[in-house]
């Protein structure tokens, strides 16, 4: 939490203008003596930080929404905001505990190049030892109705470079328009160890609510908790890339919370880092807030579940 307020702070010429959420001394208080609620910096994130509802990461809308934000802030105040969410683990890689064997892998749905890096990711570790497939270890994707971006072309869809193809592999004469199918074809195209190789993923395919662009995280946590009963203490390895492992991992938490079996998973996220060397600082900042921002809403509301639970 003292890091979120740090960061937090350098907005200050922002937050100011929340007198119509919080008083204006407590705003003051909060920067003074480095202490808040969950629940308070949700609300401030909210009303600041979100880039604009059903617009995407690099659309030209979140970009301006980034570049606004960052726009009252030095260079050496947007390096110092980097160092801080590196000590929030949401830039360099996460590798999962060494000799884990989870019974679940959970591997999160997103664009084909974002996959690709996530199943290779999994490989590695695989690879190298530090995941232990089991017989029964099930490796699940969470996929959802989106149609493919425009950056998500035949050449890329064909050409999985830097990774190397399957040998069985060959361009089906129908290619994908959709994320659900583009990770099927993902699975069958990527050349991966025969311990990996050999297991039969399971597809959960959510259809997205009617009011929004795509489905969810949340949408497919929910639809893959419907399709399973477990029976007893399973441990869960999700994943994902950063900056988006700490919120993906919550949400799954949540919807296991909602699901009412939050005493028969732990769940550990794992991933690649998030190259920002390549890009806007100002836009690397602004995704990073609006993730931010998500991740203090999801934990909102796991903090009020364990509330009602102990009441």
């Amino acid at each position: 939490m003292p890091e979120i307020i740090k960061i937090f702070f350098f907005f200050s010429h922002i937050l100011n203008e929340s007198s119509y959420i919080f008083p204006e001394t407590r705003l003051q208080q909060i920067f003074e003596e480095r202490e808040a609620t969950t629940q308070e910096l949700n609300t401030l994130a909210q009303a600041h930080f979100l880039r604009p509802k059903n617009a995407e990461r690099m659309s030209n809308e979140a970009i301006q929404h980034y570049k606004k934000l960052c726009s009252g802030l030095s260079k050496q105040q947007k390096e110092k905001i980097i160092n801080l969410f590196y000590n929030l683990e949401y830039i360099a890689s996460i590798y999962p505990k060494r000799n884990t064997n989870p019974d679940i892998i959970l591997i999160q749905g997103s664009t084909v190049p974002n996959m690709r890096e996530r199943l290779m990711f999994l490989a590695k570790n695989v690879e190298e030892g530090i995941i232990h497939l089991k017989p029964e270890t099930q490796i699940v994707f969470l996929v959802g109705e989106r149609p493919l971006f425009s950056t998500e072309t035949k050449e890329i869809l064909i050409n999985p470079s830097p990774y190397l193809k399957d040998p069985n592999w060959h361009i089906p004469n129908i290619l994908p328009h959709d994320e659900r199918e583009a990770s099927k074809l993902i699975w069958a195209q990527l050349k991966l160890p025969l311990s990996l190789k050999e297991k039969k993923p399971i597809f959960i395919e959510a259809t997205k609510q009617q009011d929004l662009a795509r489905a969810q995280t949340m949408d497919c946590v929910q639809l893959w908790l419907q399709k399973m009963t477990p029976q007893d203490h399973q441990k869960v390895l999700m994943i994902s890339n950063n900056p988006y492992i700490q919120y993906q991992k919550n949400v799954t938490e949540l919807g296991i919370a909602k699901a009412g079996f939050n005493k028969l998973f732990d769940v550990e996220g794992a991933g690649r880092s998030f190259d920002i060397n390549d890009q806007d600082i100002d836009i690397t900042i602004g995704i990073l807030m609006d993730t931010l921002a998500r991740v203090l809403y999801v934990e909102n509301q796991l903090q009020e579940i364990r509330i009602q639970k102990e009441t």
